[in-house]
This record gives C-alpha cells, structure tokens and sequence, in this order.
C-alpha cells in the first residue's frame, strides 16, 4: 500500500530534522505547522484547533507523524483528532497519557515514544541482547543528555511523572514495581572521566522492554552533573506545577530558566548500560557507553526509521499501540547511525565472561 505521510510540526527542532531525513531518502511528504513560510507547495498552516483546517490537513495524509510540542498541553487533543480519523499515528514523545481510553473503539494504529528517550533508549536493549548475550538477568540504563533544550521540551521533561510515563526512585523486578531507598547515588561515565548525580526514573517503555525480552530486573536513571541541577528542576516544576497554567505562562517562566539550564560544553548524549546475564551458557557482565549526537537528532532518526519500516510492502500491522523497538531491526539502527555519525562512539568499559563459582 502507498501512503501519504504528513509531518505535524515541520519547523519545529524534530520536525526540521525528519524532513531533512526524508526528503534525503526520496520519501514524499506534506509539512504542516502552527506557524512560519509554506515552503512546500503542499505546506499547511494552521491553528490546530482551528478545526475546519486540521481536517484539510487529514484528509491528505494516511500517516502523521506529531512533532508539536509540548505535549502535556496538545498531546491529548492532537492524538484524539488523528486517530478518530483512522489515520496511522506516530508520536514523537507521547504515550499512555495521549492514548489513555482512546484506542478500544478506533480503528487505527498508534506508534508511541519514537523519539530519543523514549525511543531509541527502548531499541538499545534489543541491540545489547542481540550482540551480546542469550538471556539477560539484570540490566541498568543511565542517560545524560546535554547541549540545548527548547522551553517546550523542558516541559515534556518536568511534567513526565504527571503525564503518566513513570515513578520516579523506582526499578522493576519480576514485573513487580520496587522502590529504591538510597536517595543519592551516583555514576561514573568514563567518556567525562567524572561522577554524575543519578536519579532512578523507571519509564513505561523500559517496563515494556523488560516484559519484551524476559529481563528479570531493569533499571532506568537519568543523570544530572550535580544535585545542585536535579534541584532546580525541582524547583521550575514547583512553578509550573498548577494544571491550570496556561502555556503562554509556563513558556514565559521556562524560557527565563533555559540559561540555567542549557549545557554549552557537551551537546550530545550519553547511554551507559550495565548488564549482567548468559552467553552460550556462560554468565557475562558487561559495561558500555555510548556517545551520540544531541538528542533532536536521534529522534528524527527514530522517527524516519519507522516511517520507513511501515512503508514497506511486508509490513503488516494489527490496530494497536506499539513502540519502536517493535518495528525496527535494532542492529540496522546501529549499523546505520554509527555510519552517519549520529553514534560517535560505543566503549567497553568492561567485558566478564565466568563461570559460576569462580569469582
């Protein structure tokens, strides 16, 4: 089936960087945005909840994908709109917030999460089990992400737990949620050669990865380089906090924070996984780092990836939610990143292989 896709949000940070993907790989493509100049004969500009306008934009597309943020205040709205139109979904960010009660009685299929974390963090497991290991009893993932941060994207970060994506201070073991008493821990990544401030966060998608591939006990930390930043944080989100904000409010009040915020030595991220489990019946640890490029980029790259493996002709999908990792080849993803230089650098920081009993 030949499908006509539409990208909701074109010149946003994500947006842009899809097209680019896209129009690179020959796939054709509509751009709509809430804003900016048509540069597309087929380039739609609106308000989206200018209803009459949206519904012009669907009916040219069988496939959206939706790089409009925040999404804690247009996610709900813009995936109920595209999938009451039976319109194949892909959400950059979203997920069990925007699809909470809205799939039992529509027809359409929804990709969640396809961004960079969550995202490519839910395809790197897959890639590790891969590569490495026949079972996996144990697997922490730490993330860091630095470089530039839009108010939008500050948002979608502060307000995760209230959007549903997770607990925070929390693993996930023997599909059981566990919480994690030591308030303050922290990892070291080899690639700064320093100590990071590490805060437990387990994520809908890394419970879905667990589920996926029978891993026994997982871990999901986001890093920060000091507690002093994970405070502040804290402290923005105690601003923003009220439901009743309006977006215009809790831009004005992110955008005086982003100087804060925003770290100009590093713009990339960083993945550290720490894995224990079985090779060809011997058991195995393994540590790994992997460097990458900033994280706008990776989610394009996601989100390209996918439009990619729907537009192919084997490529028979059931109307559900699923995530990335379910769609894409995770070795490909790797082969294919590490050549572009989206991967800059993958280390082994430490490779065991034993026999039980000997250590």
């Amino acid at each position: 089936m030949s499908y006509r896709i539409g990208v909701l949000g074109s010149n946003g940070k994500v947006g842009t960087k899809l097209c680019d993907f896209l129009d690179r790989n020959n796939i054709s493509f509509v751009k709509a945005s809430r804003s900016g100049k048509k540069t597309l004969e087929r380039h739609f500009i609106f308000d989206i909840y200018n209803a009459y306008e949206f519904e012009s934009f669907l009916k040219s597309v069988d496939i959206v994908i939706n790089c409009i943020g925040p999404t804690f205040y247009y996610g709900k709205y813009i995936a109920k709109k595209i999938i009451s139109n039976n319109k194949i979904y892909i959400d950059a960010f979203g997920d069990e917030f925007v699809c909470e009660n809205i799939l039992d009685s529509i027809n359409s299929v929804v990709v969640i999460s396809a961004g960079d974390c969550p995202g490519f963090s839910g395809v790197i497991p897959f890639w590790v089990k891969k590569k490495y290991y026949d079972k996996i009893s144990k697997m922490e993932i730490s993330y860091f992400c630095g470089g530039e941060v839009t108010a939008s994207g500050l948002l979608d970060i502060l307000m995760s737990t209230d959007m549903g994506y997770g607990f925070v201070s929390t693993y996930y073991k023997f599909g059981k949620y566990i919480k994690i008493n030591n308030s303050c821990m922290t990892k070291h990544l080899n690639c700064f050669d320093r100590d990071f401030y590490c805060k437990p966060f387990i994520n809908n998608e890394i419970v879905d990865v667990a589920n996926s591939l029978d891993i026994d006990e997982i871990y999901f930390n986001n890093l920060y380089y000091n507690e002093k930043r994970d405070l502040l944080l804290r402290d923005i989100y105690s601003e923003i906090s009220d439901q009743n904000i309006s977006w215009k409010d809790a831009n004005s009040i992110l955008i005086n924070k982003l100087d804060l915020i925003n770290d100009v030595n590093f713009d990339g991220t960083v993945y550290k996984i720490e894995v224990e489990g079985k090779k060809s019946g011997r058991d195995r640890t393994l540590t790994l780092e992997i460097t990458a490029a900033e994280s706008y980029t990776i989610s394009a790259y996601i989100l390209y990836k996918t439009i990619e493996r729907l537009l192919l002709s084997d490529c028979k999908l059931d109307v559900r939610k699923i995530r990335p990792f379910d769609l894409v080849d995770s070795e490909v993803i790797f082969r294919e990143m590490i050549e572009l230089g989206i991967i800059k650098n993958i280390s082994e920081n430490k490779n065991v292989e034993y026999d039980v009993g000997t250590l």
